[in-house]
């Protein structure tokens, strides 16, 4: 007796649409959006550049500029936010005064933010 091939073959299109359509690791997010210095810079200049820029910057920290931001020492360490003191600071680590002093702290989206940046190169 022949069977008939029509649910063998359905049930191997079925297969092969899941496959084909699920992403390569389950739960694992899509590559994230590159964060530059044009997005957090503002972040800075409205909580941190009132006492961290110019001259006479705060522990020496300048988060006015980037260049100059880059060459405060350990104040960005690229690629490793556990090692940057602005990360540390704006995020509560321990061993860093946390930044901005006082009641006011900065959003968590803010601090995400500062941190995808330096994870991701400082660029």
């Amino acid at each position: 007796m022949k069977r008939p091939l029509f649910a063998p073959v359905v049930a191997i299109s079925a297969l092969v649409a899941v496959f084909a359509f699920t992403p390569a690791k389950a739960g694992q997010d899509p590559k994230p959006k590159e964060v530059t210095w044009t997005e957090v810079a503002p972040v800075f200049k409205k909580n941190c550049a009132g006492c961290h820029s110019g001259d006479y910057a705060k522990a020496g920290i300048h988060l006015d500029k980037k260049e100059a931001l880059l060459k405060s020492k350990n104040a960005i360490v690229a690629g490793k936010p556990d090692k940057s003191r602005v990360y540390l600071a704006v995020s509560g680590g321990k061993g860093v005064k946390k930044m901005p002093p006082g009641p006011k702290k900065l959003d968590e989206k803010s601090v995400e933010l500062i941190k995808a940046w330096i994870t991701q190169g400082a660029k």
